[in-house]
């Protein structure tokens, strides 16, 4: 099973249905379309809204935002060190 947000990754995963038919015949490759409001979300940006201790309650359901919190608390060499959404980084390029 597949997301995709847009035609751009519909080319990139269409590839690799092609590639892993070729592998495994006997399985289906399944493409689900998001919503429009989470279409623009990936798993890069919201990596990184946590490792700047931004709040990602916004982009994923609380069991994955449970998991991303205890992952980060266990690594806290992940986080940006002095700073913080906002201030620096991606968001404002």
């Amino acid at each position: 099973m597949r997301g995709l947000r847009a035609y751009s990754d519909f080319e990139y995963e269409f590839q690799m249905a092609l590639t892993n038919r070729q592998l495994a015949p006997e399985v289906e490759t399944l493409f689900l379309m998001p919503n429009e409001e989470n279409s623009y979300i990936t798993a890069s940006t919201v990596r990184e809204v946590a490792r700047y201790g931004g709040d990602t309650a916004h982009f994923v359901p609380n069991c994955v935002q449970r998991h991303l919190q205890a992952y980060l608390a266990a690594h806290p060499e992940q986080y940006i060190q002095g700073a913080s959404v906002g201030n620096t980084g991606a968001f404002d390029r």
